[in-house]
């Protein structure tokens, strides 16, 4: 059986495939962790100079609701605080990090791409954050990714409505830097880390380290915040979304 997640590398770029198709590349508890051991041996390979993240037909829906609605209320945010940690390396990684985009990329997955250092989608991505049809207090580190790619005001929409943006408009409002023909993202992808793979190595971290050491400067606070749920709204909003009905969360 093929597993979930897969590390693979071409010359010098290492590919993190994700592949849950049945579930659009849902991550388990334990895929976040399997994540953070790529990420370890990335780091711990010098001839490495990019990384690409995909997951075929879909990037990741996020978090396995299944698996969490199955779960106490402790097990769950220890579960999302998986997720953040391994996201958090996603962002720590010395070399630079491309998302290869395409159908869902919501929630733990929209987050994901976020963390990335450039993101180049097709015109089937659809992103979006709806924490809080589900009673998923977002992490202020959270909030900051998109703070800082889309602006306050859109950032309030985004999660407040839990609404979902189709490729153009996410590329208008700024989550996605490179906006390609359908089922060509992780081809373009290959070619920009190509191109960062030939460039100075050392010039190349370095970029990544100034550009972090602004934005973790212009925000207060920028230690690790865990997400938690509510423990009334949580259970309603993950039965809710396993039903295909509308939550009815109480006042």
């Amino acid at each position: 059986m093929a597993s979930p997640l897969e590390l693979s590398f071409r010359d010098r770029v290492a590919v993190i495939t994700i592949s849950r198709p049945e579930v659009h590349n849902a991550f388990t508890t334990g895929m976040w962790g399997q994540l953070v051991d790529y990420l370890e041996q990335v780091r711990q390979t010098p001839r490495i100079r990019a990384v690409v993240i995909h997951g075929g037909r879909d990037f990741s829906a996020g978090s396995d609701l299944k698996e969490l609605a199955g779960m106490s209320i402790p097990e769950v945010n220890a579960s999302l605080d998986a997720m953040e940690h391994a996201i958090s390396h996603v962002e720590t990684v010395p070399v630079p990090v491309i998302a290869a985009m395409s159908g869902y990329s919501l929630g733990g997955g929209f987050e994901l791409a976020l963390a990335c250092d450039l993101r180049v989608a097709d015109r089937t991505t659809v992103v979006g954050m709806p924490l809080t049809k589900l009673g998923i207090m977002i992490s202020p580190r959270f909030a900051r990714r998109i703070v800082d790619l889309c602006g306050p005001g859109k950032a309030k929409t985004l999660l407040l409505t839990g609404r979902l943006l189709p490729a153009a408009e996410a590329h208008l409002w700024g989550f996605l830097d490179f906006l390609v023909d359908e089922g060509s993202a992780l081809d373009q992808a290959m070619e920009i880390a190509g191109t960062i793979a030939i460039s100075s190595p050392a010039a190349t971290r370095a970029a990544k380290r100034a550009i972090k050491a602004i934005a973790d400067l212009a925000t207060p606070g920028n230690g690790h915040e865990a997400y938690f749920v509510d423990e009334h709204d949580f259970p309603q909003g993950v039965r809710a979304f396993l039903e295909k009905r509308p939550p009815e969360f109480p006042d």
